[in-house]
């Protein structure tokens, strides 16, 4: 039977700004988007069982991630497979979890995204991708921009996508603390609080677009990063530890709690990640790079 593997690549928000809540209920946002090369893997076989089968090489390291019909593997598996039901005998999805869960890195969707790509590739139904997006988006909004990877600026609700230029690398530190938070009362804080400033993502966008690192490093934003600092405190000292040690700038991703921080030169990054395993801070502490658009 045939198989393919599929990496799954972390994000993280170089920008991110929340711009208000629509009547639908979500939020309005501007983010920029970039792909990291920590991934997960996922290896899809086909069956003959005419069942989704899904399998999990480390799930001791992920005890919150249940693996049934509520995973995004396999809602995302199953609605590949009634969108293109002439393909379907069964599959069995291994998924090599190295990215942490509820951590603001979209390990889920980034999942659910390598779904759509190999499944795309292993019944050959060749659909462009943004198709593949159009399906993504069903399922979650981090999805469609999990399908293309790179940099990208995402506007509506994550949905509306604008490949850029690929962003000036560095070294990327992540340091996930052991409190997890809940995406939707950290959006629902930050329509209560309109003191915390917006980000400037023109600024943004204008670095990377002229390629040029100190400015980038200078205008990262996270507007949901007031709300997630006060339930995690320890966001905040994860950050200031990381420049301490070198880092040109430091942030949380997403709704967190996951800090990330940006490294010129690899002794400092290594250094800085001893140090915070030092402080019992693994197994959640890597060290990856910003990973470009594969075309």
């Amino acid at each position: 039977m045939k198989s393919v593997k599929e990496n799954a690549y972390a994000k993280i928000n170089l920008c991110l700004d929340v711009l208000g809540k629509r009547t639908d209920g979500y939020h309005e946002v501007k983010m920029i988007m970039q792909s990291l090369a920590l991934c997960d893997v996922l290896t899809i076989e086909e069956t003959q069982t005419g069942k989704i089968e899904l399998l999990a090489t480390n799930e001791e390291l992920h005890p919150d991630i249940a693996w049934d019909k509520t995973n995004l593997v396999y809602k995302a598996a199953e609605l590949f497979c009634n969108t293109y039901e002439g393909h379907f005998k069964g599959l069995r999805i291994k998924v090599d979890k190295r990215i942490p869960s509820a951590a603001g890195l979209a390990g889920g969707s980034a999942d659910a995204a390598a779904v759509f790509r190999a499944l795309n590739r292993l019944y050959d139904v060749n659909v462009e991708e943004t198709v593949l997006q159009g399906l993504g988006a069903e399922l979650g909004a981090d999805i469609p921009y999990c399908v293309m990877n790179g940099t990208a600026l995402a506007e509506g609700i994550g949905e509306k996508l604008t490949v850029l230029p690929a962003a000036p690398g560095f070294f990327v530190l992540l340091v996930k603390p052991s409190a997890d938070v809940v995406t939707g009362k950290v959006y629902k804080e930050v329509d209560n609080c309109p003191e915390i400033p917006h980000p400037h993502v023109e600024n943004c966008l204008k670095a990377i677009r002229e390629k040029n690192k100190d400015s980038l490093a200078e205008t990262l934003g996270n507007r949901l990063e007031g709300v997630t600092r006060r339930l995690v405190p320890q966001v905040k000292e994860i950050e200031e530890k990381m420049l301490s040690f070198g880092a040109e700038a430091s942030m949380m991703s997403g709704s967190g709690p996951t800090v990330f921080g940006l490294f010129e030169r690899e002794e400092d990054i290594k250094t800085a990640k001893d140090a915070f395993l030092k402080e019992g801070y693994g197994p959640n502490v890597f060290i990856t790079e910003f990973k470009g658009r594969e075309e």
